[in-house]
């Protein structure tokens, strides 16, 4: 779980626009460098050994103070490679020559996600937003309830986040994450870092 001590963590006064903007971008940097090497452990062993190694270990990274949980990492290896094999063929991992071929993109993919999730914890820490407290609690059992709803019994629950390669512990981390990339936008938003309109998704998402 993606964790944070908020009380080493004050925030940081008289910091101008142009140095806060300066360090989102020095932070995403660092979560580039520092996640490359695991995934690259990952997609390059064997992966039933890998796993129970990572299991053992329970933490498989750090990034910027934050740990990277081994159910993170799972969840999002496993996803992609079922996604590329959707796309290229089933039988894709089960072939040297073809796993080979397509370990480029599957670690491309993975590090794009993990990465998404670490820039904004750490944007968030570096601009003084909380990235533990009672609000983004709320917000996580509002919507782990609805989406249990969805389901006749807890077993039916269960039995899909196996399926999807997912435990409840990181579907939470998920879910506080975007509530915390809401906060940030806001936080940007609110010190005229940028504006957001429905003519510029595309900018925003990639800023």
């Amino acid at each position: 779980m993606a964790s944070a001590n908020t009380k080493s963590l004050p925030q940081k006064k008289g910091m101008s626009k142009k140095k806060k903007i300066i360090t989102v971008v020095v932070v995403a940097a660092l979560a580039v460098a520092l996640i490359a090497g695991i995934v690259a452990a990952v997609v390059l062993s064997n992966w039933e050994e890998y796993k129970q190694n990572a299991a053992d270990r329970k933490t498989v990274a750090t990034c910027n103070g934050f740990e990277i949980p081994y159910e993170e990492l799972y969840f999002v290896t496993m996803f992609y490679k079922d996604s590329l094999a959707e796309t290229y063929g089933e039988g894709i991992w089960d072939d040297p020559a073809t796993a080979e071929e397509y370990r480029d993109e599957l670690e491309a993919l993975v590090l794009e996600n993990l990465n998404q999730n670490y820039i904004i914890l750490s944007a968030c820490r570096n601009l003084g937003i909380r990235t533990e407290g009672a609000d983004i609690d709320k917000y996580v059992d509002k919507e782990m309830a609805n989406l249990k709803e969805a389901f006749e019994s807890n077993k039916e629950y269960e039995a899909w986040l196996a399926e999807h390669w997912m435990t409840e512990h990181y579907m939470r981390f998920s879910l506080s994450v975007s509530y915390l990339e809401s906060a940030l936008y806001y936080t940007l938003l609110d010190n005229g870092m940028i504006r957001y309109t429905l003519d510029n998704v595309a900018d925003f998402r990639d800023y």
